[in-house]
């Protein structure tokens, strides 16, 4: 009795000691697989990129350099991206966003991130609109509500034309998209009327003020007030600033002033030739 518990305990150490020698050589080959995926990470843990082309200045040898450049460095997968942002033209011959030659060179580049073993993904349209492109139609697109106003006395039936809103293709009421890109400004005209609003006007409208400006330029004053933001002009500045002067026969309360002046974007941004767009 007695020798046979010896001789179990006996095999119960060594069955132990052989558990721990076969733990640490597990723990042993753990540790060499984490630094080989470290050293080699699997194409699901490598870098993924935007590959920008930009305004259609691609070609099928610089694309297999980039691809090159991007397998060397561990890159897995790189998302085609067209921008425009006036990139001029850098190569021999520019190659419009989905024309046949930016298609080979999509297919080149598809076939070439396949032999080094890369996953190419592609934005699904041209930009940052998200929903632009040529095969977009009119009515399916983009739009913008515009607005003309008609002040009349209420309490009786009215028969009148109302005038009509812009129908200008542009980012703001008529501002033309020629006034804030400096890319190509075609775009297809859609109009359509929405529907005729009408609201009660509790306020009586201000009286016409003399309107003066810094440098004295006469014509400000109407094109201050016509409505329009396409219109405008250049406000000097002098000894005493830049300024603008609203002026009444009698104290008037003015809640709110609407201004399209120059900026990076919106429908103030001067065009190219310098012309500031619509300041009100």
């Amino acid at each position: 009795m007695r020798h046979g518990r010896k001789k179990w305990m006996l095999q119960s150490v060594a069955a132990l000691g052989l558990g721990m020698a076969n733990l640490a050589q597990a723990q042993g080959d753990s540790s060499s697989s984490w630094e080989k995926g470290f050293a080699n990470p699997p194409a699901k843990a490598r870098p993924h990129v935007w590959w920008h082309w930009m305004n259609g200045n691609v070609d099928a040898d610089g694309a297999r350099r980039d691809l090159d450049w991007m397998a060397a460095s561990g890159i897995a997968e790189a998302h085609i991206f067209e921008g425009g942002m006036g990139t001029p033209t850098i190569i021999p011959q520019r190659r419009t966003y989905m024309s046949p030659q930016w298609q080979e060179v999509l297919r080149a580049s598809v076939d070439q991130a396949g032999k080094r073993d890369m996953t190419l993904g592609i934005a699904t349209s041209p930009g940052w609109s998200a929903t632009g492109g040529p095969w977009v139609k009119p009515e399916d697109a983009m739009k913008k509500l515009v607005w003309s106003e008609t002040l009349v006395d209420g309490g009786s039936p009215l028969q009148l034309s109302l005038p009509q809103p812009p129908s200008v293709a542009g980012p703001f009421q008529d501002v033309p998209f020629a006034m804030v890109s400096t890319g190509p400004t075609q775009a297809p005209s859609l109009y359509g009327a929405v529907r005729v609003l009408a609201m009660p006007v509790t306020a009586a409208p201000l009286p016409q003020p003399r309107i003066t400006v810094s440098g004295g330029d006469a014509p400000a004053a109407a094109t201050l007030t016509n409505g329009r933001f396409a219109d405008s002009f250049d406000l000097p500045s002098t000894a005493d600033g830049a300024w603008i002067a609203y002026q009444y026969d009698s104290p008037q309360t003015v809640r709110a002033a609407l201004a399209g002046v120059p900026a990076r974007s919106g429908f103030g941004t001067p065009n190219p030739a310098g012309h500031a767009g619509g300041q009100r």
